[in-house]
């Protein structure tokens, strides 16, 4: 096996890790009336795609450099081994930490040494990678057309700093980035936040603009990914802020507001020299042949490279394509960080619980503190529940490929969520007990995410996400289903949550909402609106501060 990944006859020597992985695993079976697996060289689509493998290693992870084409006529293939220095290791995974120059000539990636996370930079003919001073806490690496200036994000603003030397100089506030373009007319794209479409600032800074529009059935934009000639702009859009592994690609026509959706069941896309859009899948890079004249698909989609690192959580694919068509890539296929249930006290002190390791979002406390309902992600989104005492995890929706934000009633005797088992990401509760199905609760066309129950378990608050105005606050009375509008702006209001107004006594309740900066700059603070009791109920009115 070593003497055949190290043939220098390239026709002779293996061409991918894959291939190495199906020859192990003969080997591991050890049947000689075994035919061995066939290479990938022999696979008829591969004859057109020369691939050039180098090895980047920081402690478990692996960055593979790659050259290739994809059309007829093969390429001189160049093969690069990188090593990382010792006590160096890759960082930011849940966003692109990885990016090549427009002319491949060098790499910029993300990397912790010495509990610090920045930027380094690697120029290939060169041995050594050096540290990009200013770019502490650094995420999203992107370079600017000439190759000349460096964009990231760092301490929640989008900032850009010169190759040649000097400071970085910051270009605005982004709450929670998500991938960033800059174009050959000077404006740079981002994704600003979760529940976001994409914006747009000019490379000198300024006022973000809106670029896109969320469509019906989107939360979230991200991801963008300029077309060389800079007039129009691909994107990922998603019907989830929490799993992106079936996404779609889309593009924007700048200038236009046209948008047109591409790919279903993607993320990330990139454009290969070769007219290619490239894109990832279930852990592969993915490319179909793309007319970016009339910006449409004009091929079938083919495999180019199987087992690149992709999170679920964000949808980031660990890959950058330079114009000259260099590949460069972390394998790993799509996995999602890895969380530890914790309790924390009034003091800060953490003490770990029992559960084992998962990727946990969303926890929620039962009311008498015995269970915990929390949404674990994976290729499919879903709601488990764990026993404190018992220490035990168990299923609870079966129903669905997309279950999560489980909020318990006051009693604890339910558990309303939010799943795509009858369509669009509509509300249900059911039993936590497990004795029922799930019963819905809306029926409406747009997304909604349960969030907190009045004291009397009556009225559900919900946030609905609207194409044209956003995150907008909603409620449901739960004895005539009967959904109506709480607080729906311009703006993006979300977590509402309902609370006791201890100055008027119990009779009193309010549901308050963070306010959220969108479009505009607002204040920060916190929205309430009162309402009286009734019989023990809690009515909500008006009146607002």
């Amino acid at each position: 096996m070593v003497k055949a990944c190290l043939e220098k006859d390239p026709d002779d020597r293996l061409q991918a890790a894959h291939d190495v992985k199906l020859q192990l695993k003969w080997i591991a079976e050890g049947d000689s009336t075994v035919t061995p697996p066939p290479s990938s060289a022999s696979v008829p689509l591969l004859r057109k795609l020369i691939l050039s493998l180098g090895i980047l290693l920081a402690g478990a992870a692996i960055a593979s450099l790659v050259f290739w084409s994809l059309n007829s006529a093969p390429l001189p293939v160049t093969r690069t081994v990188i090593m990382l220095p010792p006590g160096q290791r890759l960082a930011g995974l849940d966003q692109p930490c990885i990016a090549l120059s427009p002319d491949g000539t060098h790499l910029a990636y993300v990397a912790i040494e010495g509990g610090t996370q920045q930027l380094y930079m690697r120029a290939m003919d060169s041995l050594e990678a050096r540290s990009i001073p200013g770019t502490e806490g650094a995420t999203g690496p992107f370079f600017s057309p000439d190759g000349q200036w460096l964009g990231f994000f760092a301490g929640q603003k989008l900032k850009k700093i010169s190759l040649s030397g000097g400071s970085a100089q910051t270009l605005g506030d982004v709450p929670f980035p998500l991938g960033a373009s800059w174009d050959r007319h000077g404006m740079i794209a981002f994704a600003p936040s979760v529940g976001s479409p994409i914006k747009q600032v000019p490379e000198t800074g300024g006022s973000p603009q809106p670029m896109t529009r969320l469509e019906k059935g989107q939360v979230a934009q991200r991801w963008p990914e300029f077309l060389p000639d800079g007039k129009a702009m691909l994107f990922t859009a998603g019907p989830t802020s929490i799993n992106w592994t079936n996404a779609q690609v889309g593009v924007h026509l700048v200038g236009t507001g046209e948008q047109r959706n591409l790919i279903q069941g993607g993320t990330q896309p990139g454009y290969a020299p070769s007219g290619h859009l490239v894109y990832a899948q279930g852990g592969s890079l993915m490319a179909v042949a793309f007319d970016s004249k009339r910006l449409a698909i004009a091929g079938a989609e083919v495999p180019v490279v199987e087992g690149v690192m992709q999170s679920t959580t964000s949808g980031a694919a660990q890959y950058s394509i330079s114009r000259t068509g260099s590949l460069v890539y972390i394998p790993g296929g799509v996995q999602a960080s890895q969380h530890r249930l914790v309790w924390v006290n009034r003091k800060g002190a953490e003490e770990p619980v029992a559960a084992p390791a998962r990727a946990y979002v969303f926890p929620r406390l039962s009311p008498d503190g015995r269970r915990l309902a929390v949404t674990i992600q994976g290729q499919d989104v879903q709601l488990w529940l764990y026993d404190l005492s018992r220490e035990m995890l168990t299923r609870f929706a079966f129903d669905g490929k997309f279950n999560t934000n489980p909020v318990w009633t006051p009693d604890g005797k339910r558990i309303a969520f939010n799943s795509n088992k009858e369509g669009p990401v509509n509300l249900f509760r059911q039993p936590a007990d497990g004795s029922g199905g799930p019963e819905r609760l809306t029926t409406g066309e747009y997304l909604h995410f349960p969030m907190s129950w009045s004291p009397n378990g009556q009225v559900l608050a919900f946030v609905e996400v609207n194409p044209d105005t956003g995150y907008d606050i909603w409620t449901l009375g739960i004895g005539d289903r009967k959904a109506q509008p709480f607080l729906r702006t311009p703006f993006n209001e979300s977590v509402p949550q309902f609370r006791m107004n201890p100055a008027a006594g119990k009779s009193m309740c309010s549901l308050i909402q963070p306010l959220a900066a969108s479009g505009k700059s607002r204040r920060k603070g916190v929205r309430s609106r009162y309402g009286t009791a009734t019989g023990g109920s809690c009515s909500i009115a008006t009146a607002t501060r």
